[in-house]
């Protein structure tokens, strides 16, 4: 999102004959100069912020301007990263998260939706995976992402206008993660647009494809829009900012290549960052004009623009692309993403009209490989399309992936070609339909417990225990007939997920643990819907849940586990035997609607045990596996571990890195044992859908299932 800079006048008189319909956005009158009067959101301290923010800051408190707080000592970097390093997964994740950020207010794009709301759910989007928005107070820019509609060429500042149908917006994404920015815009369709704004999306898309397959090392960087053509009736300018620059890997050192108008020297080279910024305009002439805010760029004389971003890295023989939507043209291009992100895997849900089904569809609507395909529910909702069968109860609509998907009996062969099927079931059914999948050499990833304590099934927490994929080939193996593809994989009981977290992450830094004592007091949604009869619940602890107790005592000794090998070569889950650990374990069912918070107290095999700050940094300190192989959907925080005397709590926490990691607190020497502890969990997300999701992303790294898409091309 480089500063806007305006075109020198052109009194060209521009001929479109067709311009279509739509309504021109105009600066609103009486004119309002600059951005003061607008408030920018704010966001928690414990965020990092880009260098720039505490500048912009100090220059608006002493009165100077702001648009040159980006001015920084000059950096002698050329631009590039070093490949495979710490670097490159850093920046690698930054545009991860963008390209989620994106999808996620992509969905929000509807008739009626002001930009202002698109932003301030983008915010909290950004701000919940502990990333910064990098937008805002960019030189003063006010808000967390930029939203350009129909004329708007860039930068456009989210406001209260209502979306029409028949507008094309622009959004402009940029998060700041660990040090590094990741950067991405896509132009999104508000309901049905007229034929020439579809030509506008499809051209504009063709070129950012063909700008890609242009790229490769030695390739001079002015020579991308060379071979990016438009028709006449269109007008192209084409960007190229290399690493460093606005809002791609680190901040400092900038290098704009605008390829159509210069003769710049640069080529690319290994570990190159940059990004391509194509911009599409209807009509002859692409000048632009600046809106009294110093910041919205339109079309000199109204005509509509189309404005996409994706970001690359060179690598030794071929590009990567990062934070990018998917390639619509049919164009073949020489940039590759990781090898389990270059193709769409295919998947379906099982019991999707239920509470945990719905979870699942609202998460892979936003995933960046996984693509939703079949849904399947009882008979009594099968053929009807999911809007008319399901009793939606999430916060946010139903996705548009989903809508419209014809529900499909539990039947194998309607699944047919899913690579992989989340099962939302309950385990009154689960059984008996998750084993024909199997059995049909379908991938099923479990969130009921009938398979739990099956001895070749492994049960995964993936914040805890990938290693327990070395099981799959012995369950295909002991299977009659024997299996190929075929698994199937269970994830735990939400309560027992919450403590195996800090358990684990101990038990890595200090050894064996040899009692626990949990008591929980567990959310209501953990009962499924409708739950509880609210005379049960309201006002009221109800001491007692159903086999649970019985769950979290057995499933951890399974989880903390090892796997031991036989004499005769077969492989065990040893439960824990080599360290016994006794856990004793109370369940309260509370009045809260989601998070399950559990009281733990420890006992160390180790004398003496660790000290309350040791145990402080160690939590902290835990990294999952799932998160250093790069699994999209895994919280970069494993543990959050709260300072605060009173925290967590449910309704503060639990939708920290969208509930897919743990929040622990009150750390504390305990009298009877060695150490006390609070740990929360966010129950319907790790502690259920989103853990299935990871683990199945698990599988993927591993090898375990290969994508479906057909597209063929290959990975240098």
């Amino acid at each position: 999102m480089p500063p806007p800079h305006e075109e020198e006048e052109d009194n060209e008189e521009v001929d479109i004959q067709d311009p279509g319909l739509y309504d021109m956005i105009l600066p609103p009158e009486p004119y309002v100069w600059g951005v003061s009067h607008i408030t920018p959101r704010p966001v928690s301290p414990h965020i990092t912020r880009p260098p720039y923010v505490d500048r912009t800051l100090e220059f608006l408190r002493l009165g100077k301007d702001p648009a040159r707080a980006d001015e920084l000592d000059e950096d002698d970097g050329d631009g590039r990263i070093k490949l495979g390093t710490v670097e490159e997964v850093k920046v690698r994740n930054a545009a991860k998260l963008a390209k989620k950020a994106l999808a996620y207010a992509g969905s929000l794009v509807k008739p009626g939706v002001t930009t202002d709301s698109i932003d301030a759910a983008l915010h909290e989007f950004i701000i919940s995976h502990n990333a910064y928005p990098s937008p805002l107070l960019y030189t003063g820019f006010p808000r967390s992402c930029c939203t350009s509609v129909n004329n708007v060429v860039t930068h456009g500042i989210p406001d209260d206008r209502p979306l029409q149908e028949g507008d094309i917006v622009n959004i402009d994404v940029t998060v700041y993660l660990d040090g590094y920015h990741g950067d991405t815009s896509r132009t999104f369709s508000v309901g049905r647009v007229d034929d020439i704004a579809q030509s506008l999306v499809s051209i504009t898309n063709e070129a950012l494809d063909a700008a890609i397959g242009v790229c490769g090392p030695g390739k001079p960087f002015r020579g991308i829009a060379r071979r990016v053509l438009v028709p006449g009736v269109f007008a192209l300018s084409l960007l190229v900012m290399v690493s460093g620059g606005c809002f791609i890997g680190l901040p400092g050192f900038s290098t704009m290549y605008r390829t159509l108008v210069n003769e710049e020297p640069g080529v690319m080279l290994p570990g190159h960052c940059f990004t391509i910024e194509p911009c599409v305009v209807v009509g002859s002439n692409p000048r632009a004009w600046i809106f009294p805010d110093g910041w919205t760029a339109s079309t000199v004389n109204g005509a509509r623009t189309m404005y996409n971003i994706a970001v690359a890295i060179l690598l030794v023989l071929a590009l990567h692309t990062l934070a990018r939507r998917k390639s619509t043209s049919g164009h073949s291009t020489s940039l590759q993403m990781a090898p389990h992100e270059s193709k769409e895997i295919k998947v379906g849900v099982l019991g999707a009209t239920g509470t945990v089904g719905q979870r699942f569809i609202l998460l892979l609507s936003q995933h960046p490989y996984f693509v939703l395909s079949v849904l399947g529910a009882s008979q009594r909702s099968a053929g009807k399309r999911y809007s008319q069968a399901v009793t939606w109860k999430q916060t946010t609509p139903i996705p548009s992936i989903a809508r419209d998907l014809v529900i499909q009996e539990c039947k194998p062969e309607h699944f047919k070609d899913c690579a992989v099927v989340f099962s939302g079931l309950d385990a009154d059914v689960a059984g008996d339909i998750e084993a024909a999948f199997r059995s049909a050499e379908l991938v099923v990833f479990s969130n009921a417990k009938n398979f739990r304590r099956d001895p070749t099934v492994p049960l995964i927490v993936p914040l805890v225990n990938s290693n327990h994929f070395s099981m799959i080939p012995q369950q295909r193996a002991l299977h009659s007939p024997p299996l190929k593809k075929g698994f199937i994989l269970t994830n735990a009981n939400c309560s027992t997920t919450a403590v195996v977290v800090p358990l684990a992450a101990l038990e890595k830094a200090f050894g064996p643990i040899e009692s626990c004592l949990i008591t929980t007091m567990q959310a209501i949604s953990g009962a499924g819907y409708p739950g509880l009869p609210s005379l049960d619940i309201l006002d009221n602890v109800v001491p007692h849940i159903s086999g649970e107790e019985e769950k979290i005592e057995w499933e951890t000794l399974k989880i903390l586990g090892g796997i031991a090998e036989g004499d005769n070569g077969q492989k065990s889950f040893d439960m824990h035997s080599r360290h016994p650990l006794r856990i004793s374990a109370s369940c309260n069912r509370v009045p809260v609607i989601e998070g399950h918070t559990e009281c733990v107290s420890v006992r160390f095999h180790r004398r003496p045990p660790p000290s309350p700050q040791q145990v402080r940094e160690a939590l902290a300190a835990y990294t999952s596996d799932a998160y250093a192989l790069g699994c999209p959907s895994a919280p970069r925080h494993t543990i959050f571990v709260h300072e605060e005397p009173d925290r967590p709590q449910p309704r503060l926490d639990r939708d920290y890195q969208m509930g897919a990691g743990v929040s622990v607190g009150r750390v504390r020497q305990c009298r009877v044992l060695d150490i006390k502890f609070v740990v929360l969990a966010n129950n319907v997300a790790i502690g259920a859908a989103t853990s299935s999701i990871i683990n199945a992303e698990l599988a993927v790294i591993k090898g375990l299932i290969p994508s479906n898409s057909g597209s063929g091309s290959s990975h240098a």
